[in-house]
């Protein structure tokens, strides 16, 4: 005779899934508040066309030679950065329209042209044309987006 011995059942135990989720949107906010984003300015650079002296056509055109010890020459007149600076601001608060255009001496590093190129967009120069002087390999057109 075989004695049938009847089994409690397992109770299954439910899973508590609010600390859980607690957990995970702490972690969402500490991971939303804690990153960094940064927005990065850009220089929209158009190559040259084939047009020679379209810009020196116009009568509003300031031209600049970025020379390789990092001077700015300025109709024979040299300029450093900071006195550049400074007529950079006043030219552009009489005419903020002013087309400038910046030759590049062979020697000149691209560091210098883009420090030259953004002290004029810090005073607020948008109509931006560069160039290079005979035996330079640089030039084009620059449109500077926010």
């Amino acid at each position: 005779m075989a004695v049938l011995i009847e089994r409690e059942r397992r109770r299954t135990q439910a899973v508590n899934l609010t600390p859980l989720i607690d957990v995970v949107f702490l972690l969402i906010v500490f991971f939303m508040l804690s990153t960094t984003f940064t927005v990065s300015e850009s220089l929209e650079l158009g190559l040259p066309s084939d047009q020679k002296g379209a810009a020196s056509a116009d009568l509003n055109v300031e031209v600049f030679r970025v020379i390789s010890d990092g001077a700015i020459v300025r109709n024979n007149e040299r300029l450093d950065l900071q006195t550049f600076e400074q007529y950079i601001h006043a030219q552009l608060e009489e005419s903020p329209d002013k087309n400038l255009l910046i030759l590049s001496s062979p020697d000149v590093s691209v560091q210098q042209l883009v420090t030259v190129l953004d002290i004029v967009y810090q005073q607020g120069g948008r109509n931006v044309q560069i160039d290079h002087a005979p035996g330079s390999a640089i030039g084009g057109d620059v449109k500077f987006t926010e």
